[in-house]
């Protein structure tokens, strides 16, 4: 009877030990779980800070194009590059914050210490937070620049020094009555001057009425009169001055009605 007690009591503590052990095995496969899914969310948080950065880079660079380009963004040039330097900063130093986080709840993940559901939520609270921080600040980057550059464009970079008509921006459109209005930059080195495709078409049209009817390839600029400036069948798109209408939002196409075909 005695020995019978004691099988049953050994018997009773295996039973006991392996369930702890099973405890904490589950335990274990649980923070792994919550490790992983820790890894990718923050793996997610850098992709999204380093296509951030390219997008701030990106719009610097275009800020710099358009500062060559048209001499009336050299004014305002300053100031957006100062608003996206403290963009580019605070970016930074949001990363710097992620990184740290990462790397102390790992740490804690790696110990086994504290409450990692805690934890968790915490660094999900965090995270939001600086999402948001970062959607502001490419928001605010955006709008000064846009700012500056509607401040910084005029009439003669907006609308056709022949006709006075505002460009249009699609570049796609099949409409000849759109088409028209894109702006065309001149191919000549010497000539810096652009016009709407319409006008263009028209100064062929006169000059080959001039010369019986014999339709020139290249026309001279109607300004400066600098040769081989325009080749009404293959314009060349200002596609710089179309980049900034379209960010400042000045131009849309017109939205006009098609011109009915005349049938011969």
């Amino acid at each position: 009877m005695l020995a019978d007690k004691q099988f049953s009591a050994l018997q009773q503590e295996k039973d006991d030990t392996d369930a702890r052990l099973q405890a904490r095995i589950e335990q274990c496969n649980r923070l792994n779980r919550e490790k992983e899914e820790l890894s990718r969310f923050c793996e997610a948080l850098t992709g999204e800070n380093t296509q951030c950065r390219e997008q701030l880079s990106a719009l610097q660079r275009e800020n710099w194009n358009a500062h060559e380009q048209l001499n009336a963004v050299q004014r305002g040039k300053g100031d957006v590059d100062a608003c996206l330097q403290i963009s580019m900063q605070r970016c930074n130093a949001l990363e710097g914050e992620v990184r740290i986080l990462r790397l102390a709840q790992l740490n804690a993940l790696q110990r086994g210490k504290g409450d990692v559901d805690a934890c968790l939520r915490t660094s999900m609270q965090r995270c939001n937070t600086l999402e948001g921080e970062i959607r502001i600040l490419r928001l605010e980057a955006t709008r000064q620049t846009q700012k500056t550059l509607t401040a910084t464009l005029g009439d003669e970079h907006v609308k056709c020094e022949i006709c006075l008509t505002k460009y249009s921006t699609d570049v796609n459109s099949r409409s000849e009555n759109v088409s028209k209005h894109l702006p065309v930059l001149s191919s000549s080195k010497s000539c810096d001057h652009w016009f709407c495709h319409g006008c263009i078409l028209k100064e062929q049209v006169r000059i080959a009425d001039d010369h019986n009817g014999k339709v020139p390839k290249w026309i001279p600029c109607m300004i400066c009169r600098a040769k081989t400036a325009f080749c009404p069948s293959e314009p060349k798109y200002h596609r710089m001055l179309i980049g900034l209408l379209e960010q400042t939002r000045w131009i849309r196409a017109p939205t006009v009605k098609e011109e009915p075909s005349e049938k011969n």
